[in-house]
Formats: structure tokens, sequence, C-alpha cells
């Protein structure tokens, strides 16, 4: 029993509580223990920020998509900006010639009329001249 004793006092004190080595080796595993906890909790949080990243790169990737998306829909629309400035042009000048042709269109049609009162004009002084050179030839042979 005393050999017992002795084996049992190398690893507790007479109260029961570890000593020496023992001791030591069971606040190394407490250490560890509590270094396991600390590397399994760091673990978890980089496995999060793993996660984390995987769904910011593709968000990224959705973004970078959209943007680009984006630019050649701003350049068709600047593309199409441009056109309808040229077509803008082109109706302005379309409009400028279309009232320079109204106002030739008036002025051929007043000419016209002019020419139609002239012709009616020279009618009636033709006739009224065949009149009076018919009356002139009457009076003559009389």
């Amino acid at each position: 029993m005393a050999a017992i004793e002795a084996e049992y006092l190398r690893f507790f004190t007479p109260g029961g509580k570890p000593t020496g080595g023992y001791r030591q080796a069971l606040q190394e595993l407490e250490a560890a223990r509590s270094t396991l906890v600390d590397l399994e909790e760091q673990g978890r949080q980089l496995d999060a920020f793993v996660d984390r990243r995987d769904r910011l790169d593709a968000v990224v990737d959705d973004l970078v998509g959209k943007l680009e998306a984006a630019r050649e829909d701003l350049r068709a629309q600047e593309q199409a900006d441009h056109d309808l400035q040229d077509r803008r042009e082109a109706l302005e000048q379309l409009t400028r010639g279309l009232a320079e042709a109204d106002l030739r269109l008036a002025r051929a049609r007043e000419a016209q009329e002019t020419r139609r009162a002239l012709v009616e004009d020279i009618g009636k002084r033709t006739l009224a001249l065949v009149e009076v050179t018919e009356h002139v030839t009457s009076l003559d042979a009389q």
C-alpha cells in the first residue's frame, strides 16, 4: 500500500489535486484544447470569409458583365443619338428646301395668274381690234 501511496503522491497532492508532470500535462492539455477551440473558430471564420469572398466574386463578375453591357448600350445609344442628330440636320435642310419650294411655287402661281390675266386681256383687245378692223373695213366699203 505504501507503494501505491507513493505512486499516488507522484501525481497528486495529499488533498487530491494534480501535481508535478501530471499537473503540467493537464495544463498543456487544457491549453491545447483552448488552442484547438480557437483554431476551430478561426477555421469557421476563414470558411465564412471564403464563402463571402466567393459570393462577392460572383457579385463582382455579375456587375462587371452588367457594366460591359451598359457600356455597349451606351455606345449604341450614342450612335443612335448621332444618327438622330444627322437626321434632324437632314430634316432641317429638307424643311428649308420645302419652304423655298413653297415660295417658288407661290411665285410661279402668281406669274401664271398674271400670264392668264394678260392672255385674257390680249384676247379681249384682239377681239376689240377685230371688231374695230371690221367696222373700219365696212366703213371703207361704203
